[in-house]
């Protein structure tokens, strides 16, 4: 039996599932700077206090 194919499974799951993770988690971050920065826009134009 050979194992390449499950070493280079491995492999690339070991790449790809952490980078898709970080590429989720800063697409996160940017929307919630978006909402906070419009909550800050409204309390600063006295719509919210």
């Amino acid at each position: 039996m050979i194992h390449w194919p499950f070493i280079a499974a491995a492999y690339a799951l070991a790449t790809l599932l952490p980078a898709g993770l970080g590429i989720a988690a800063t697409r996160r971050l940017a929307r919630a700077r978006m909402r906070l920065a419009a909550l800050d826009t409204e309390r600063r134009e006295g719509r919210r206090q």
